[in-house]
């Protein structure tokens, strides 16, 4: 079985607050990316997609960086 990553570097990616939907959406878009560019899984890519998480879910817990992007629907 090819080894996608380190213990080591699965140790750094446990400490990430994540909850089991979430990580099975980072595994499954990572292997989206990888394999829309012609890759194997790596750790770039769960990085990847896992700053891309982080990031998505800071802006959507009120940090008001997501003001402003959506127009009003009333």
């Amino acid at each position: 079985m090819r080894e996608i990553v380190s213990n080591e570097e699965l140790d750094n990616i446990a400490r990430k607050d994540l909850n089991g939907r979430q990580i099975k959406n980072v595994v499954r878009t990572s292997q989206a990316l990888a394999n829309s560019k012609g890759q194997k899984l790596e750790l770039k890519h769960l990085m990847q997609v896992l700053k891309f998480t982080e990031e998505f879910e800071h802006n959507l817990k009120g940090t008001g960086q997501l003001d402003g992007v959506f127009p009003p629907t009333d």
